[in-house]
């Protein structure tokens, strides 16, 4: 009888080497945990994805808000004058119709 066992040389607790059984059981514990942690990270990245896509719709539709309501506090602040100006450089009125909404406006 040598030191080195029949088997392939492996290391056990209490002398020093680990039965087939056990190296295997450690083995596949082991590819466990690593598979597990890998299914974690990938699972947390597409969950931030998502949450970080979910903030950008929320403060693109606030930004929307905030766009709209400034709007309307500048058509309620302005001159209706200046809002004719305002079309009739746009080209949304012609020289005509400026001047016929101008008299009226400064009837009123």
């Amino acid at each position: 009888m040598g030191l080195i066992p029949n088997s392939v040389f492996q290391f056990d607790s209490f002398t020093g080497f680990v039965m087939g059984e056990e190296l295997i059981l450690i083995i596949i514990m082991f590819a466990v945990t690593i598979i597990a942690l890998v299914s974690i990270i990938i699972w947390d990245g597409r969950k931030r994805k998502k949450s970080n896509s979910m903030k950008q719709k929320i403060l693109g539709e606030k930004n929307e808000e905030k766009e709209n309501i400034s709007t309307l506090e500048k058509q309620q602040n302005e001159n209706p004058l200046d809002v004719l100006k305002e079309r009739l450089a746009k080209g949304e009125i012609t020289k005509k119709e400026y001047g016929k909404l101008k008299k009226y406006l400064e009837k009123t």
